[in-house]
């Protein structure tokens, strides 16, 4: 893997890019690990590039999406300070981290 010949190299983790990608979030998480420097949150219908509201598509973020991704967080060693709600209304914004922070 080229991260591992480039110990600075990180990753941006977008969940609504990993969605519409028929490869389920969670095995992104797994396999960048704590490579991930940032995240992106936003929501699609698994077609296109949506950047629906968290919730107002098809992903599950319930399916052990947060748990796996704390768990990874949690040894990247603060490399992982941002988390970006990728919504195009500040209306979606509002509702994605209500909806974030009940999960």
């Amino acid at each position: 893997m080229i991260a591992d010949r480039y110990p600075g190299f990180g990753a941006t983790f977008d969940i609504g890019h990993a969605h519409h990608s028929d490869i389920p979030p969670v095995r992104f998480i797994e396999v960048l690990g704590n490579r991930i420097n940032a995240v992106h949150l936003h929501d699609n219908n698994g077609v296109s590039d949506e950047h629906l509201a968290l919730g107002k598509g098809s992903l599950d973020l319930s399916s052990g999406f947060v748990k796996e991704l704390n768990r990874c967080l949690s040894s990247c060693n603060g490399r992982c300070s941002t988390y970006v709600f990728e919504m195009k209304t500040l209306p979606d914004f509002v509702s994605s981290k209500e909806y974030f922070a009940l999960l």
